[in-house]
């Protein structure tokens, strides 16, 4: 169980703190980018974690590692794959079902594959880019696969079997990033997928327009295809980095606090959200400007 600290001393203090936990995760990090990089011939990397595990960081911190080593390495999003609102829907009438957003049902398999071919040809690869916003491709970009870079493919989806069969010809290097165990701060306990919901609350409240009612009802839909589809395809080969801060309650407590008890009085997580809430006040906040650049809790919370 990792240890936190619910009442500081100091400013300083709390600066020191974060400083320290942002070092562990860059070691625990690094580390594993050094396992990646000694393979010469990996091609691809998968990096894959639930909601809120930091993959868009790691990403970032991925190139820029490649880059200090002078290797080439092309970014490559899974959530550009997906289908086109209309066509899942379309596909999952035709199968009897309920169309699925987070499943590899959701993902277009077909031109995943073609971006396999065209990386193992090592010329030119063509990306799609899909808009959220109106839930459909919106155009395609092209990338340099010549002299042989390596390909980093991020996303949940990386971890499917049915996408990692695509690419496992190229000998690749698979990566799984979330926070792991408990935190405990004060008197209060908080196991990793709760941490990672507090995480996803203040993000998407913050960057897009979301609410804290809007993502307590998503979040069964989430953990449930977690479950089901990503935890238990991790194996052997996938190089586990824990993304767990001691620090994070600390620094989500404000926004979160603030988001939460906007939970309308006849919301059936109304409960939850005033219990989250209580358990959050005795625990003194970190202002999130002791942040440094590149952080991984920049990603949340700003």
């Amino acid at each position: 169980m990792k240890q936190g600290i619910a009442s500081f001393l100091s400013e300083k203090e709390k600066i020191e703190f974060v400083k320290k936990e942002d070092a562990a995760f860059e070691k625990r990090l690094d580390e594993a980018i050094s396992g990646i990089m000694n393979n010469a011939n990996a091609r691809v990397i998968l990096l894959s974690g639930p909601s809120g595990s930091g993959k868009t960081t790691a990403s970032e911190k991925i190139s820029k590692k490649f880059a200090e080593f002078g290797k080439r390495l092309v970014f490559v999003a899974i959530d550009d794959f997906y289908l086109d609102k209309e066509e899942n829907a379309r596909r999952a009438a035709a199968e009897g079902r309920v169309a699925e957003h987070e499943s590899v049902k959701s993902i277009d398999l077909d031109a995943l594959a073609e971006l396999a071919r065209e990386i193992e040809k090592g010329e030119k690869g063509h990306v799609p880019r899909f808009s959220f916003k109106e839930g459909k491709r919106v155009g395609t970009r092209e990338i340099d696969l010549s002299d042989s870079p390596v390909v980093l493919l991020e996303g949940i989806q990386a971890v499917y079997p049915e996408v990692e069969a695509l690419f496992m010809h190229l000998e690749c290097a698979e990566l799984f990033i979330r926070p792991m165990g408990q935190l405990k701060c004060g008197t209060e306990i908080f196991d990793c997928d709760e941490l990672r919901m507090l995480r996803r609350i203040v993000r998407n409240c913050l960057q897009r327009a979301s609410s804290a009612e809007q993502e307590l009802e998503m979040w069964k839909t989430v953990r449930d295809n977690e479950e089901k589809n990503i935890f238990p395809q991790i194996h052997e080969r996938v190089i586990c980095v824990d993304s767990m801060h001691a620090y994070g309650v600390n620094m989500l407590k404000p926004m979160a606090t603030e988001y939460l008890s906007r939970v309308s009085d006849g919301s059936p997580y109304k409960e939850y959200a005033t219990n989250l809430i209580r358990r959050l006040e005795g625990i003194e906040e970190i202002d999130r400007e002791y942040l440094s650049i590149g952080s991984l809790f920049c990603e949340f919370v700003y």
